[in-house]
């Protein structure tokens, strides 16, 4: 049996490179530039977003199109950038799944044909690398194997493999794998067999990164990202459904939810017209690690409609209740009415100033949650200059605008739904830790 040679695989994947930029135009820039590795000390395949190392006995064992799949599946890794946005995740089992589902459904939605038992679960085709990562983390800690994830057999791309191997199988965390060059050769494996298609391919794992770290990568990975959206688009190469899932990506997976909580109180206190200030910042949230600008307010009354059913992650739904009320707090609006709801009005309060928030809301375990009853309520008792929703977003009716500025405050139930609607008027954010 020859010998497997450095020549020989990199040879291999600039081929692979070449039919990818091809095929798909938009990685044109970024597949040309990275730098190849050759090293047994991954398993498969790994990148940073700016190198892509590879094993000698996988790539070797590749087919022509399996070998295209992994060049996009690494490139689809370093675009939506998965090096940095992995590095505040510490079960890394847990990483390479998330971040191997949202890769694979971007190159669904950009036309590529996923091999089969690759990572792109119908359940998480709309979810950020993030949200994936929740879901399978509090799959885990409630003990379940994951298998409720996996899509029907008869689906066309399903995975039936939830291993995802490690990254690297020689190099410390953080260290440079070391690499062959010109002239070596290793023998190759007898009876190689390839690695299931779910355990191709992994973001490289960097230790225990510093802030700084964190920092820096985060804006290496953006400028990137940045660099292939605009000479793609520029040549005619980004399709609109690409750059339009990649910017909703980038949006969900780095909103502060609290800063964005914060600036639509004051903006709700301002009447949505008053003068805003980013040159004298706002002391009131400080204490919180909030920056936001000084503001003059004209009116200051608003609602909370707090969703009253008990289908909403526990921990999640506090969260976001102590940190409403602590907003409020700082704020002091003139008035704040609190009403919680589900199929019907459960209570309502107003308050001066503050707000006193029970500390227990009655959560119903069963009943429907209807929201456009609650908007009516609001706007037939109350007249108020901002409405805020505390819910898991699961409504058994459709809600129409209720013309006054509304920030929809989304506490993730953790299960997929039905009667999940997506908000298509006023502001969007999710609670996160």
């Amino acid at each position: 049996m020859d010998s497997i040679t450095y020549e020989m695989i990199l040879d291999k994947v600039n081929k692979a490179k070449i039919h990818s930029m091809l095929d798909f135009p938009l990685v044109e820039g970024d597949v040309s530039k990275t730098r190849c590795v050759v090293t047994t000390e991954v398993k498969t395949a790994a990148t940073d977003g700016n190198t892509l190392w590879v094993n000698p006995h996988f790539f070797n064992a590749l087919d022509k199109y399996q070998a295209e799949f992994v060049i996009l599946h690494e490139w689809a890794h370093g675009f939506l950038k998965h090096f940095s946005r992995s590095m505040n995740m510490s079960d890394s089992e847990l990483v390479a799944r998330a971040a191997d589902e949202e890769a694979n459904h971007l190159l669904r939605k950009a036309g590529v044909q996923i091999l089969p038992n690759a990572f792109c679960t119908k359940q998480f085709e709309d979810m950020t690398m993030e949200d994936i990562y929740r879901y399978l983390e509090s799959q885990k800690q409630n003990g379940d194997d994951g298998k409720d994830t996996q899509p029907n057999e008869d689906e066309q791309n399903g995975s039936e493999s939830g291993d995802s191997g490690d990254s690297t199988t020689g190099a410390e965390d953080g260290a440079e794998p070391e690499a062959m060059s010109e002239g070596d050769a290793i023998a190759p494996i007898e009876n190689y067999e390839l690695p299931p298609v779910s355990e191709w391919g992994e973001v490289k794992e960097v230790g225990d990164p510093s802030a700084e770290d964190r920092a820096q990568a985060e804006f290496e990975d953006t400028i990137r990202q940045e660099n292939c959206i605009a000479s793609a688009s520029l040549n005619g190469k980004l399709p609109k459904a690409i750059e339009s899932y990649v910017r909703s990506i980038n949006a969900r997976s780095k909103v502060d939810w609290k800063s964005e909580l914060a600036d639509f109180v004051e903006q709700a206190m301002s009447g949505f017209d008053g003068y805003i200030s980013w040159s004298k910042p706002n002391k009131r949230y400080a204490s919180m690690g909030i920056h936001m600008p000084s503001i003059i307010p004209e009116s200051e009354e608003i609602a909370i409609l707090v969703d009253s059913s008990g289908s909403m992650e526990e921990s999640m739904f506090n969260l976001a209740m102590n940190e409403t009320k602590a907003i409020i707090d700082l704020a002091q609006p003139t008035m704040s009415h609190m009403v919680t709801f589900s199929h019907y009005i459960v209570s309502t309060e107003s308050y001066e100033g503050g707000v006193e928030f029970p500390e227990k809301i009655e959560r119903l375990s069963n009943g429907g949650t209807d929201i456009q009853m609650a908007l009516d309520y609001v706007s037939n008792n109350f007249d108020v200059n901002g409405i805020i929703v505390l819910s898991d977003m699961e409504f058994c009716s459709v809600p129409s605008d209720p013309g006054v500025p509304i920030i929809w405050v989304e506490i993730p139930s953790g299960l997929p739904s039905y009667y999940m609607w997506k908000p298509t008027f006023g502001r969007a954010i999710r609670v996160s830790v």
